[in-house]
C-alpha cells in the first residue's frame, strides 16, 4: 500500500478478532484460562498495546510461555503479531 493512500483511512477504532488481539486483550486482563465473555467487546488502547509489546519484547521466550493470558503455543509468534498490531494503530493513528 501506497504511503498516500493511508490517509483514506479515516477511523477511530480497530475490531479484532484474530488470536493476536484477543491473547492481547486476555493477557492485559491477566486471565489464567481464556474466557470469550471476557474478551468480547474488550478495549485495548494504544497505550496498553505499546505496554504489552514492550513486556514481551523484554521478555525471554520462556518467560513469555508462563505470562498470564498468553497461550504458551503463542510464546513463539505474539511479540510479531503484537508489532503489526502496534504499527497499524501507529500509522492510522489509532488510540
Amino acid at each position: 500500500m501506497k504511503e498516500e493512500n493511508i490517509d483514506k483511512f479515516k477511523t477511530k477504532n480497530l475490531i479484532g478478532v484474530g488470536g493476536t488481539i484477543t491473547t492481547l486483550g486476555a493477557m492485559d486482563l491477566r486471565l489464567e484460562k481464556y474466557n470469550s465473555q471476557k474478551i468480547h467487546q474488550y478495549i485495548l488502547s494504544k497505550k496498553d498495546v505499546n505496554k504489552l509489546f514492550k513486556k514481551l519484547s523484554e521478555s525471554s521466550f520462556w518467560e513469555r510461555k508462563k505470562l498470564p493470558g498468553l497461550n504458551e503455543k503463542r510464546a513463539d509468534i505474539i511479540i510479531a503479531g503484537a508489532f503489526i498490531l502496534k504499527l497499524v494503530m501507529e500509522i492510522l493513528n489509532i488510540k
